[in-house]
């Protein structure tokens, strides 16, 4: 039922939450409306592997991860006499999920202590996701971030790596299913058909790739970075 039963003290350093705000209460409720479908569908489809390919039950090693934003704390602020809340506010956040089986329980009869077999729980660990920008047009040569994009033939977002999220901005769920061209610069584009043209040449041979000069993609404040990409079809 998602009910929250543990949480660590850092919560309150990462999100602001008193730790035992969150007990008693369903995870989903702190995840952002528009991530909450992704995160259901990553725990009946990528995490609860079914018994009958586990032998009768979980997986004890299974892992599964995404990225979602998570709610921070609001608070209170006063204003006057009144108190008034502050805005809500979001924030990115890795999550790896995995099940494990409830602690055993103790048998009254015996001192013996009996696996709770009907019982699993779900770990969560989210660890928070930075921009890896510190200043204004700061050239990342040295520490590039490297990550995989797939499109099809008609330039719809398919697959967005993770590790794209501190570079972009964008989680992978909020740009998959759109146009790759709703991203590249208008200034950029016969460059970018010059780049099409080529991998339709070299994707007739198996494996082929070619690397491109840099071009502008935008990104999720409204800004545009420049990308060297690795090609292939």
């Amino acid at each position: 039922d998602g009910v929250v039963l543990f949480t660590t003290p850092s919560i309150t350093d990462s999100l602001g939450f008193p730790r035992d705000m969150w007990l008693g209460r369903s995870f989903i409720d702190f995840v952002h409306p528009k991530d909450r479908s992704t995160f259901a569908s990553q725990i009946t489809s990528g995490v609860a592997v079914p018994f009958s390919e586990t032998k009768g039950g979980y997986h004890k090693d299974t892992r599964n991860s995404l990225f979602v934003m998570l709610r921070r704390y609001r608070g209170l602020r006063t204003a006057g006499y009144g108190v008034t809340a502050n805005a809500v506010s979001y924030e990115p956040y890795k999550l790896v999920l995995s099940f494990r089986e409830a602690p055993e329980e103790r048998n009254d009869n015996t001192e013996n202590m009996t696996p709770n077999s009907s019982t699993m729980l779900l770990v969560i660990c989210a660890t928070p996701v930075r921009s890896i920008y510190k200043v204004a047009d700061e050239t990342l040569s040295q520490r590039s971030t490297k990550f995989s994009t797939r499109h099809t033939i008609s330039g719809t977002l398919t697959h967005v790596e993770g590790s794209s999220v501190g570079a972009f901005g964008y989680l992978p769920q909020d740009i998959i299913g759109r146009s790759i061209m709703e991203f590249y610069h208008p200034e950029d584009l016969p460059f970018l058909k010059e780049v099409y043209e080529t991998v339709m040449r070299t994707g007739k041979v198996a494996g082929a790739s070619f690397c491109s000069k840099p071009y502008r993609f935008l990104v999720q404040n409204g800004c545009y970075i420049s990308l060297e990409t690795e090609w292939t079809s």
